[in-house]
């Protein structure tokens, strides 16, 4: 986790110091184990705008009850969450229980039948594709309420 908080924080301050990106505000996203480290900048004061979590890995798979939440108190912004209702790696019911830890505004957009990649079975009569433009259309939705 050192290394890869390290590597995140010269990434946002390379961004920050581009004179040709000048960005205001930023908001911090990541696949899984991305999202958990963004949000651990963001615990540690890290400023962003907002947090968008892409299958936030809350617990290894099958183990809900080893929880990846002692920081998320510390998270003062809003948090999206971008969750698959087949996600072995984050329960959506112990994820519901562990919301009110987080002091920011949150928001949960669920991909019903999508795995931790979003991956979805056949039986669900869309693809993978499907899929991901649903959870874009979440965060583009998501990040204009903001404004």
């Amino acid at each position: 986790m050192p290394l890869l908080e390290q590597t995140w924080r010269a990434v946002v301050d390379a961004v920050r110091r581009d004179p040709d990106l000048e960005p205001g505000e930023l908001f911090f996203a990541g696949k899984s184990m991305g999202g958990r480290v963004a949000s651990h900048l963001a615990a540690a004061g890290e400023s962003c705008r907002g947090l968008i979590f892409l299958g936030y890995p809350l617990h290894p798979a099958r183990q809900p009850e080893d929880l990846r939440v002692e920081h998320w108190a510390r998270l003062a912004c809003p948090v999206l969450f971008v969750q698959g209702s087949r996600d072995s790696l984050c329960d959506l019911d112990v994820l519901a229980r562990e919301l009110p830890r987080i002091p920011g505004p949150v928001a949960l957009h669920t991909i019903e039948g999508g795995d931790h990649s979003f991956k979805l079975p056949a039986s669900a009569g869309k693809s993978q594709e499907d899929a991901w433009r649903e959870a874009d259309a979440a965060i583009v939705r998501w990040m204009a309420g903001l404004a």
